[in-house]
Parts: structure tokens; C-alpha cells; sequence
């Protein structure tokens, strides 16, 4: 749909734009926009629900928590005021804060569903082991993503079963994505990497729960509160590698032109 007749923005920049109390400056909507329209020249777009890119200039009135898919639908909220830092995102204290992203699959997705589904965060800080919880539900159905879990610095996930996904990873900072492509084939992957593969099935339905992040949600109560900085989050159907490259590409892409990326 980019470009929209003599709009300098495309429109599904435009309705984001047209959302936010405190506008950019030229500078930092020429970067919002190039990146929306990096996503729908790709095809990484449109099979969204939801895109929350917190990593921008201000969220004086809650520009950071737009929902960049459908603004004014599925917004996210704070809770215990994460600390917000421009062009990074949110900070939790590992006690209370987080974010509730407002979007139960079970709900309210379109794209994302029980056999075809992605969960993709990215973070710019690292932490070590066994703290790191980050969850749409705890219990069946599963969906969680711990970016460094154990003691052997694992990565890993749960896409709507009980089997864990795992492999070691060097760092929580980077991209980590749990994505399912069939009742029998779901992947873990860091940055552009997919890391490890579950071929049991799933058999727990979507979660039924709003999606947390930086805590996980136990049947509504927030629980495994972390402290990593996170910059973006986004659900809707599964990636494969080419879409998973640009997600990765597109991205880092960005935060590089703020001077925020932290990917080598």
C-alpha cells in the first residue's frame, strides 16, 4: 500500500504517525518509515497481528506501546512503569514491571495460529543464567521464550506443547524467535540462526492469556519478573529463512540508523 497518493509516508506509517501525541522529528520519521516499508516490500508485514517497536523517540503518552499493525487496537500497557530509554525501549527491575502486550491469540489473532505462528523479541542487553523468563502462558498451552535459561546458556522455548527447545547461545542480546510451522515442527533461532527443532506435536492449543513481556503470565498473574532491555516484539505467522533474514535484517537495520543496534 506504500506509497499514498502525495503522502510523504506510507499509510500504514501514516496511521501510526497520526497515533502519537509527541510527533518525531523529519529525521526519525524518515527512519520509521523506511523500516515499515522495508517490512511490506518483503512480506514480513503482513502476516502480523502485532508490532510493538518500543525503540523509538518518546513514550511521553504512550508512543512507545502503539500497536504499529492496527494503532489504537491491541496497544500495550506498562505495569510497575518499566524504565524507558529513546531509540532502546524498556528496562524491567526484575521485582515488578513489565509490559502487557493487550493480545490473546486465542482472541484476537488472525495470522498467528496454533500450527503457524511466530513470537520474535529482541534484546539489547545479555544477562546469565537461570532467571530470564519470558511467556505468553506457563502452563499448557505453552508459549515461552527464555533468552538465557540455564547453566549451560541455553536458549530456549515452548511453542504449544511441553517440549523444550534448546541450544546454547552466547548472549540473551539479539533477536531470540520461537516459531511453529506445523502440529509437528517447531524451531528456536537466534538472530538469523535456527538453532534447534521439536517434532513432537502440539497438543495445547494457543494460549488463552494476554502475552507478557519481561515477566511471564501464570493464568494472569505476572511471575518470573527480568531485567533485560527489550526493543521490539512482534506475533503473527510463522517465518522461514527468507522471511526470518529480513525480519533480523530489517530490524537491526533501524536501530542501527539511531545508533542503538547492538548485532555485529
Amino acid at each position: 500500500m506504500c506509497p499514498s497518493g502525495m503522502d510523504i509516508f506510507c499509510a500504514e506509517y501514516r496511521a501510526v504517525y497520526d497515533s502519537w501525541t509527541n510527533k518525531p522529528s523529519a529525521a526519525d520519521s524518515a527512519k520509521y518509515d523506511a523500516w515499515v516499508r522495508s517490512k511490506i516490500a518483503d512480506g514480513t508485514w503482513a502476516n502480523k497481528d502485532q508490532i510493538l517497536n518500543f525503540a523509538i523517540h518518546t513514550n511521553a503518552d504512550g508512543e512507545a506501546l502503539v500497536n504499529w499493525k492496527n494503532p489504537g487496537t491491541h496497544d500495550a500497557t506498562m505495569v510497575n512503569a518499566p524504565a524507558f530509554v529513546a531509540y532502546e525501549g524498556f528496562t524491567g527491575n526484575g521485582i515488578n514491571q513489565y509490559i502487557d502486550t493487550n493480545f490473546n491469540p486465542d482472541t484476537h489473532a488472525v495470522n498467528y495460529t496454533e500450527y503457524n505462528c511466530a513470537w520474535v523479541l529482541y534484546f539489547r542487553t545479555n544477562r546469565v543464567q537461570n532467571i530470564a523468563k519470558f511467556s505468553g502462558t506457563l502452563f499448557a498451552p505453552m508459549l515461552r521464550i527464555y533468552p538465557i535459561r540455564d547453566v549451560a546458556d541455553n536458549l530456549r522455548g515452548y511453542v504449544h506443547n511441553a517440549s523444550v527447545i534448546q541450544s546454547p547461545v552466547a548472549t540473551a542480546a539479539g533477536f531470540s524467535s520461537v516459531i511453529r510451522y506445523a502440529i509437528n515442527l517447531a524451531k528456536i533461532a537466534k538472530n538469523k540462526t535456527f538453532i534447534d527443532t521439536d517434532t513432537n506435536n502440539a497438543d495445547g492449543g494457543v494460549p488463552a492469556e494476554n502475552i507478557f513481556i519481561l515477566a511471564g503470565n501464570n493464568a494472569g498473574d505476572p511471575t518470573g519478573f527480568d531485567d533485560l532491555q527489550v526493543s521490539y516484539h512482534t506475533l503473527g505467522a510463522s517465518l522461514d529463512q527468507t522471511k526470518l533474514n529480513s525480519e533480523v535484517d530489517d530490524f537491526e537495520a533501524y536501530m542501527d540508523s539511531q545508533g542503538t543496534g547492538i548485532i555485529p
